[in-house]
């Protein structure tokens, strides 16, 4: 059951920032382009739901791609799929929609737009720095995620864009109050974590597979 209320809230939090209208000035931030949260959506979810090492992998790579999956709508992809793809009216429903995914799986795949691949691999690695944050208090999974969320808005402070077009934005209120919104929230969850971490016993049992 925890997994599957991870899932639909990883899930809405892609669908819910996904259906924030993009401005149309490309100098005004939009809050679907931070990254870092996706990486803390895979390490919550498997922090929340897992007592293995594998399944924590997992749980989040699984997270990582529903909040991807709700971001672009998996959805809707096949909704007029016939006279969006172009194909005869005839086309039987089951054609026209096998075309719409295998193009959507292939574009975020491996297309132009790999986002749903690197949110499996990033959110594996996550969810099992989750485990570890609980079964062992590793500081690294908590330390990394706090740092990633400071660094992103650290990035686009100094003008610098990794995950999209764009290469620099003006500092207008509105881009300065994302960014340094994230980066609190980063620093706070970084203190929090350092400071939790000291003098506390695990609160899951070791995987069996690593106390060898």
């Amino acid at each position: 059951m925890k997994i599957t209320i991870a899932l639909v809230l990883a899930f809405a939090y892609g669908w819910l920032t996904g259906r924030i209208p993009a401005p149309e000035d490309p100098g005004t931030f939009w809050i679907g382009n931070l990254a870092a949260p996706y990486l803390v959506i895979g390490f919550l979810a498997s922090a929340w739901t897992a007592r293995k090492a594998w399944s924590a992998a997992l749980t989040g790579a699984a997270a990582a791609a529903v909040t991807v999956c709700g971001f672009y709508n998996i959805f809707a992809v096949g909704i007029d799929a016939r006279s969006k793809w172009g194909l005869p009216p005839s086309t039987p429903e089951s054609a026209a929609l096998r075309v719409a995914y295998e193009y959507w799986l292939r574009l975020l795949l491996f297309g132009a737009r790999p986002w749903l691949l690197i949110g499996l691999v990033t959110g594996a690695v996550a969810g099992y720095l989750g485990y570890r944050w609980v079964a062992r208090r590793d500081r690294l999974g908590p330390v990394l995620l706090g740092v990633g969320l400071i660094v992103e808005p650290a990035l686009y402070f100094a003008g610098l864009s990794p995950n999209i077009d764009f290469t620099e934005y003006p500092y207008r209120p509105v881009n300065v109050a994302i960014w340094l919104a994230e980066a609190l929230i980063g620093a706070t969850a970084l203190v929090y974590a350092l400071r939790r971490s000291r003098g506390k016993t695990p609160a899951v049992p070791p995987d069996a597979s690593e106390v060898r």
